[in-house]
């Protein structure tokens, strides 16, 4: 893991790489000085900090503004899916739904295998009302990731709203298996049960 993290920096894939270095520190705590040390840079520094106050932008529906903090991000590091994402997620709240996608994609081409712009991606989808590329994008962060309950949620979600309420319910039971806690996904799941009898 610790080589991947190196040669995804060294392709300036650096979101990779510090996911790299983050699962590290869950396996092996004593390693986050590491992860730590490699946040000084201050280039990265700056990036976070955009970051950081983008988040409590988005947290104030402050769309527009929190935009321009991700694009400085990504004018520092074109590689950061995440600013690519949270641009998307920002525009799909503006009911922008097109440039949503085209942020959502422009994350996918740097790193295909990313459940969460996946997900995000799917969310737009059925804002705009195409259940069927819903549906795959839901798919796709599902493969990607096994135990995405918020992917399964959702698209319990989407399936229970147009009436498929035996798909819906696997898809909330799921959830369920995975976080327990779940009191909406219970409460659909129960919904579901309570249209199906």
């Amino acid at each position: 893991m610790k080589y991947k993290s190196i040669a995804l920096n060294e392709l300036d894939r650096v979101d990779e790489a510090y996911e790299c270095l983050e699962k590290i520190t869950e396996i092996n705590p004593e390693k986050k000085k590491c992860l730590t040390e490699a946040r000084k840079n201050p280039e990265i520094e700056r990036c976070d900090k955009l970051m950081d106050d983008a988040e409590i932008l988005v947290a104030d529906q402050q769309y527009e503004k929190a935009i321009s903090n991700y694009k400085e991000v990504i004018k520092s590091d074109p590689t950061c899916t995440d600013a690519y994402m949270y641009i998307g997620i920002c525009y799909d709240h503006l009911g922008d739904y097109s440039s949503a996608i085209n942020f959502y994609d422009m994350a996918l081409e740097i790193y295909p295998l990313y459940p969460k712009a996946w997900l995000n991606k799917a969310i737009t989808y059925q804002h705009t009302g195409d259940i069927t590329e819903a549906l795959i994008c839901f798919d796709k962060a599902i493969e990607l990731d096994r135990n995405y309950s918020l992917a399964y949620y959702n698209k319990g979600v989407l399936l229970m709203e147009n009436g498929d309420y035996r798909r819906a319910l696997e898809c909330f039971t799921k959830t369920l298996e995975i976080d327990t806690k779940n009191d909406d996904a219970k409460y659909n799941a129960e919904k579901c049960i309570g249209y199906l009898e």
